[in-house]
């Protein structure tokens, strides 16, 4: 679960600020379904009403952070591969830094571990936090994790690994 006081909450109300400031780009500020913000002059001047915006927006973010899925929409014809570029730009800057963040974990001690539930395969680090599975593929793949138990069924996973040093 997040804490109120997760840093990241911070984070992401700073960057809605200077979307807000730079872009003119108020994501969570009411629209007419275009992208047209429906506020008034005063209400876009109105810092607490930027400040509660920021602070939505950033819970918001934080949860499709937490769950890894990100509502993005469609693009058109004529932006689709600049979209595409987009999406995959983003999937990498996800991928690289919630892998690093599992090797950091596991580097300190902590062990990625592995089960077959009825909803599917999960895994999870020892203090509990969950690890999405592409995560977890990409974290096993490095030579420095090596399981240290073997699977009780064929071609399933180990059920516990650990950081064994830098090959």
């Amino acid at each position: 679960m997040t804490s109120i006081t997760d840093p990241r909450l911070e984070r992401f109300r700073e960057a809605y600020f200077k979307m807000a400031k730079v872009a003119h780009y108020r994501p969570q500020a009411p629209d007419d379904g275009w992208g047209n913000i429906q506020l008034t002059s005063a209400e876009l001047a109105n810092a607490e009403r930027l400040a509660h915006e920021a602070t939505e927006y950033a819970i918001r973010f934080l949860l499709e952070e937490n769950t890894c899925e990100f509502h993005l929409g469609c693009s058109d014809f004529s932006t689709n591969k600049a979209f595409c570029w987009t999406i995959e730009a983003a999937r990498q800057l996800a991928l690289n830094g919630s892998v690093a963040r599992v090797l950091t974990k596991m580097q300190r001690g902590q062990a990625l571990h592995f089960e077959h539930t009825r909803r599917g395969p999960r895994w999870w680090t020892t203090d509990g936090a969950e690890v999405p599975e592409r995560i977890a593929e990409v974290v096993i793949a490095n030579p420095s994790i090596a399981s240290v138990d073997t699977a009780l069924w064929r071609d399933l996973h180990p059920q516990t690994w650990r950081f064994v040093g830098f090959k």
